[in-house]
């Protein structure tokens, strides 16, 4: 575990850290929690509920369009 602390102009202190694992040698960022909160968790969630409303080819085109857009 690696903690960090970042001074946002909005939120003021912001806690990050980031869990790393060893894999054939080479440190990984397995998660990064903001202020505690799981990225990897809450990212899970979204997923989750989008394939529930919707259905995984819907989370699909979701994924597509949005990337669409950053391009």
């Amino acid at each position: 575990m690696v903690e960090t602390e970042v001074s946002h102009p909005k939120e003021g202190q912001v806690g990050i850290e980031y869990k790393l694992r060893k894999t054939k040698g080479k440190w990984m960022v397995d998660d990064v929690l903001l202020d505690g909160v799981s990225m990897a968790t809450n990212v899970r969630s979204q997923v989750q509920q989008v394939i529930a409303k919707e259905s995984y080819q819907g989370l699909v085109k979701r994924m597509r369009e949005k990337l669409a857009e950053e391009s």
